[in-house]
């Protein structure tokens, strides 16, 4: 695995398994079920019959814990300095490389950090990176 993609805030061993499956679509869900007899079913989500994948499982079904918990991690935010970024596949594989510039704060923030010559982002980025893991 590259060095830079990897972070001491985050845990090591299976999420850099789930990953690096994600990355090449190896997991067992969706379409894989749907050539195997018997099996077909396996395919759609139970809770909302949508064709499984990383994408739906993690983000977008509204029946799964999923949801409660994207809700709950938006709101402890730091939403006064940091816009909450989009959530998506891309971005939680990616987890392991996010900072946050300086750009990324609110205008009326960023102008105060400036004149005061001080940004410290390291707190937003090592949140962002544990709530994607």
């Amino acid at each position: 695995m590259a060095r830079n993609t990897m972070n001491s805030n985050l845990p090591k061993s299976k999420p850099i398994l789930i990953y690096c499956k994600s990355m090449h679509s190896m997991q067992k869900i969706g379409t894989y079920w749907s050539h195997i007899p018997g099996y077909q079913d396996r395919q759609t989500c139970q809770s909302c019959g949508r064709i499984e994948t990383m994408e739906h499982i993690l983000i977008t079904c509204n029946n799964c814990p999923t949801r409660v918990i994207w809700q709950l991690a938006r709101e402890i935010w730091p939403s006064r300095t940091y816009n909450w970024p989009e959530i998506s596949l891309g971005l939680i594989l990616g987890c392991r490389t996010i900072t946050f510039p300086r750009g990324d704060a609110h205008p009326d923030i960023l102008q105060v950090e400036q004149n005061r010559r001080m940004h410290h982002t390291k707190g937003a980025t090592c949140l962002i990176q544990i709530t994607l893991t």
